[in-house]
C-alpha cells in the first residue's frame, strides 16, 4: 500500500504544532553532491539556510503532492529554524535556490516549497555516475555516513510486537545487479534529455530522481561486490524498521518500493525466487467475514480465480493496474464519485499521469464508469465487511492494554482505540496485521525448511531457495491465515525498455 499522504488544511497554533524537523546529521547524499554543491553552499550560507535547502533536497524526491512540492508549516520554520524566517529564506528565494508556492489563508493549507532553478543547475555538476563506487556522506559535514540498523520500534517509539522482532531478525543481507539498475537510470536520463515535451521531460526527470534517492539508502550501508558467473552484482546489509500495523519497511524505500520495471532490473541475474500471496487483502476479508457467518460469494470466487484481476479488466475494458487499486480502494471505503475529491477518481489520475502521454477528463469519466458498473457486486460485499467492522470486529480485536481500550491483530501490534479515525482505518489495521503475521512466520520458518528471505514485500517475500508447501501450511496455522495462497511471481514481465 502506498504511504499515506498528509492534509495540511487545518490552521494550528505553535504551541500545539506537532510537525518537526530533522536534525541536519540526520541527512545524507552522495559525496559527488556534497563535494560539487554542498560544500561551496556551506561557504556562503547561514547555518539555517543551509538546513532548509539540504530538507528540501532530502524531501523532494519523496513528495506526495499533486505539484510535487514540500509542505513545510511556517510553525516548523519558526520553532527550528527561527533564523531563517523571514529575511534568510527571502534571499534563498531571490537567489533563485528556493521557489516559494502559494499560501492559503483562507483553507488554512501551508505553503509548498520547490527546488530553485540555481539549485537545479548546481545538481547538474553531480557526477554520481557509477553507482558502485558512490560513497554516501553526511550532508552536515561531509564525513561517511554510518550504516543504519534495524529498528524494532514503531513510528511513536513503542517495541514493536515479539513476532516482528523474529521476523525481523532473519532479514541480514541481500544481493542486486546494481548494474542494470545504473544503466536503467541513465536511460532514463537519455530519455529526458530527448523529451520536447515539457512535463514528460520533468516526470522523466522526477522518476529518475526518486529511483536515485532509493539507492541511496542501499549504498549506505555496508556493502561489496560480489561475482556470479562471471557478473558483478552487489551484496549489502538490510535495514527495516516496524509501524503501528505490524508491516515493516526498508530504510528510505530501498528495493522495497523501486517501481516494478526497476525490481526487475535489481534482481536481474539473481538467484532468488519472488514470491506473493494472490489477491492478499480481498482474501483476508473473505475469511474473516466467512468466519462470522457471512459469505461474500463474488469476493471469495476473485480469490479463488488466479486470473480475476485480469479477466475483469479485460471485460471492464481498463488497465488492469486501475482495476487491482481501485477493488482495493472500494473495500477500504472509498466512496464512489467522478470527482477529484474521490479516492477512485484519484487513482486513475494517478495511473494516467504516469502512463498516459495524453489524456483529458473524458479518459477518467469513461474508465470511472466502466469500473463502476463492473464493481456493483463488490460494493454490496463492501457494505457487508463494513457492518462486521462496526458490529463484530472492533469488539473482537479490543484488549486492555495498560488501563487503555486498545486493538490488538494477528501480528501482536497494539495500539489505542482511540488513535484510529474510522473503520477506514481499523479495516487495514486488521488486514495487515493478518497479511504481516503470514509473512513473518513463513520468514522464521525459513531456517527449517531450507531457505533465507532476502527482502520483504509487505505481502510477498523474496528468499535465495524456493519455499516448500509444508512451510505455507505452517505458517497458515501459526497465523490464522488459512486461505493464503502463496505463488512465484516474478517482475521481469514488467521490465521497460527505454531506447
Amino acid at each position: 500500500m502506498p504511504r499515506k499522504k498528509k492534509e495540511h488544511n487545518q490552521a494550528v497554533s505553535q504551541a500545539n504544532s506537532t510537525a518537526q524537523l530533522h536534525p541536519l546529521n540526520e541527512y545524507v547524499c552522495p559525496q559527488s553532491t556534497y563535494r560539487n554543491v554542498f560544500a561551496a553552499y556551506r561557504k556562503w550560507m547561514t547555518p539555517e539556510q543551509y538546513w532548509f535547502v539540504v530538507h528540501l533536497y532530502e524531501c523532494t524526491p519523496l513528495s506526495r503532492e499533486d505539484d510535487g512540492g514540500v509542505p513545510i508549516p511556517a510553525n516548523v520554520i519558526k520553532k527550528f529554524i527561527p533564523k531563517l524566517y523571514p529575511t534568510g529564506l527571502l534571499e534563498l528565494v531571490e537567489k533563485g535556490h528556493v521557489v516559494a508556492g502559494d499560501f492559503s489563508k483562507e483553507n488554512h493549507e501551508c505553503r509548498h516549497y520547490f527546488l530553485g532553478e540555481t539549485f537545479l543547475a548546481d545538481l547538474e555538476r553531480e557526477d554520481a555516475r557509477n553507482l558502485m563506487r558512490e560513497k554516501i556522506v553526511r550532508a552536515a559535514d561531509g564525513k561517511i555516513a554510518c550504516s543504519l540498523k534495524h529498528r524494532y520500534t514503531d513510528d511513536n517509539g513503542k517495541r514493536i510486537s515479539p513476532l516482528n522482532c523474529a521476523a525481523m531478525n532473519t532479514l541480514k543481507t541481500n544481493v542486486i545487479n546494481m548494474g542494470r539498475l545504473e544503466q536503467g537510470i541513465w536511460n532514463l536520463d537519455d530519455a529526458a534529455k530527448r523529451e520536447p515535451h515539457y512535463r514528460k521531460r520533468k516526470r522523466l526527470e522526477l522518476k529518475s530522481w526518486k529511483i536515485w534517492n532509493n539507492l541511496k539508502y542501499v549504498l549506505r550501508q555496508w556493502h561489496m561486490p560480489v561475482y556470479v558467473l562471471g557478473r558483478e552484482l552487489l551484496k549489502y546489509q538490510v535495514a527495516y524498521k516496524g509501524s503501528t500495523t505490524g508491516r515493516m519497511y526498508e530504510y528510505g524505500g530501498a528495493i522495497q518500493t523501486l517501481p516494478k520495471a526497476f525490481k526487475a532490473r535489481a534482481y536481474d541475474d539473481v538467484f532468488v525466487t519472488n514470491y506473493d500471496v494472490r489477491s492478499c487483502h480481498i482474501a483476508i476479508i473473505g475469511q474473516l467475514c466467512r468466519e462470522e457467518g457471512v459469505i461474500l460469494p463474488w469476493t471469495e470466487e476473485y480469490v479463488k480465480n488466479k486470473q480475476a484481476k485480469h479477466e475483469h479488466a479485460t471485460c471492464a475494458n481498463i488497465p488492469v493496474d486501475i482495476w487491482k487499486a481501485c477493488l482495493i480502494g472500494l473495500y477500504y471505503g472509498a466512496v464512489f464519485g467522478n470527482n477529484p475529491h474521490t479516492r477512485i477518481h484519484k487513482t486513475i489520475w494517478e495511473y494516467l499521469e504516469e502512463h498516459e502521454d495524453d489524456y483529458t477528463p473524458d479518459h477518467i469519466t469513461n474508465y470511472y464508469d466502466r469500473f463502476v458498473q463492473y464493481a456493483t457486486p463488490y460494493l454490496l460485499e463492501r457494505e457487508q465487511w463494513f457492518r462486521l467492522i462496526e458490529t463484530t470486529f472492533t469488539k473482537k480485536y479490543t484488549v486492555r492494554s495498560n488501563g487503555e481500550k486498545c486493538l490488538k491483530n494477528a501480528c501482536g501490534a497494539i495500539q489505542p482505540l482511540d488513535s484510529f479515525a474510522n473503520n477506514r482505518e481499523i479495516a487495514m489495521f486488521i488486514c495487515q496485521g493478518l497479511e504481516s503475521a503470514f509473512i513473518n512466520h513463513l520468514m522464521i520458518l525459513g531456517k527449517d525448511y531450507g531457505y533465507t528471505p532476502r527482502a520483504l514485500e509487505h505481502d510477498g517475500l523474496i528468499v535465495d531457495n524456493p519455499i516448500p508447501e509444508a512451510a505455507v501450511a505452517k505458517a497458515r496455522e501459526l497465523s490464522g491465515f488459512h486461505v493464503a495462497q502463496l505463488q512465484e511471481s516474478t517482475f521481469f514481465y514488467e521490465r521497460e525498455v527505454f531506447s
